[in-house]
């Protein structure tokens, strides 16, 4: 029910769900999709103590913040019911209710994320990644080294991984390791293991941020819904996506050696 780019539940699949449900099993589906998605709302792309499961990719770009759970507007009640209006009117009751408590998490959302104490923290944050970032070796990639690059006239091959500083997933594998130590982040440990291999030492390894690039910045030819994304660009300008696990390192190596230019 649940999906990686947004833990929504479209209108469509609710109401056929609920309808396919037996009697009162109805009003229990309801309570827990209201449940379920009251932790589980997004706000903007970079939301305060945001947290995210090991293996769910933080989407970039397109996919909307989700600040609404999608519902039917009506739902067809079938001859099951044993008392249709009844069990209509507690299911109306419900979405209301639910209604009223994400608005009134909103005005709270929004009241905090205004108030001193979280400006304060956001600010430490952001100085402290900034520090972080100043410790890494992989240089990072600008507008133009990103269109020479899918230009061909870079004049090398290119690996390079996009990422964001508030995806954790790209912090523990750009920024930081699990430790939260920036010089043994795994793509510090690609890029010095990369350059210690006499098939790989030619290959140029960036990162990219889309926070400060910004999807206009990003080049056509190296599409991606999530992050963190890596793509291998040829010295004549072809780019291939790795479909890996980014954190498998020896992964990243055999498929950026299988496209190195000869």
């Amino acid at each position: 029910l649940w999906t990686a780019a947004g833990s929504s539940i479209s209108g469509y699949t609710c109401k056929s769900l609920v309808c396919s449900l037996p009697k009162m099993s109805r009003l229990c589906f309801v309570g827990i999709i209201a449940s379920a998605s009251a932790l589980s709302l997004k706000t903007d792309p970079a939301p305060l103590g945001h947290l995210a499961s090991a293996d769910e990719p933080c989407q970039w770009p397109g996919a909307s913040p989700v600040t609404a759970l999608a519902l039917a507007d009506e739902i067809a009640v079938d001859e099951e019911m044993s008392d249709p209006k009844a069990e209509l009117k507690s299911y109306q009751d419900a979405i209301a209710q639910y209604k009223l408590k994400k608005q009134a998490f909103e005005t709270a959302k929004a009241n905090f994320l205004k108030s001193p104490v979280a400006m304060e923290f956001a600010s430490a944050e952001a100085k402290l990644m900034q520090s972080g970032e100043a410790l890494l070796d992989t240089p990072a990639a600008d507008p133009a080294m990103l269109a020479k690059a899918v230009a061909g006239t870079f004049g090398k091959d290119v690996l390079v991984a996009f990422y964001a500083p508030w995806c954790p997933h790209c912090k523990t594998f750009v920024l930081h390791d699990q430790k939260g130590n920036p010089m043994n982040a795994p793509l510090e440990n690609l890029r010095r293991d990369m350059a210690k291999d006499d098939k790989l030492k030619g290959i140029a390894v960036y990162r990219a941020n889309v926070a400060t690039l910004g999807k206009q910045d990003i080049p056509a030819k190296l599409p991606f819904q999530s992050i963190p994304t890596m793509f291998f660009i040829k010295a004549k300008g072809d780019a291939t996506k790795y479909k890996g696990n980014p954190h498998d390192l020896a992964s990243i190596k055999t498929f950026a050696g299988g496209l190195a230019s000869k």
